[in-house]
């Protein structure tokens, strides 16, 4: 996982704390790799994976996970199915 990615989770993860008495649910997200322009590009030219997913389908199922979330949630990095991802 890309250095990057994984600041993002760790301050996720530092957000989480900071706001759970608050009451918020903080959570990263991982969309999918998405069928985009960006995304579809040829193999060759970019070194990712292929696009799994279309635009509409994982903003429905981001939202289908928001509305599942609870507050024992927070601090987690979660896919797009759902399901919690290492990092």
């Amino acid at each position: 996982m890309a250095t990057t990615v994984c600041l993002y989770v760790a301050e996720t993860v530092i957000i989480a704390e900071d706001t759970k008495e608050a009451g918020f649910t903080v959570i990263s997200l991982h969309p999918g790799v998405v069928d985009t322009d960006m995304g579809s590009r040829p193999q060759e030219i970019v070194d990712s994976a292929k696009p799994e997913i279309s635009p509409e389908d994982t903003a429905k199922a981001q939202v289908e996970l928001y509305d599942r979330l609870t507050k024992k949630d927070t601090g987690k990095f979660f896919g797009y199915k759902g399901d919690i991802l290492p990092w």
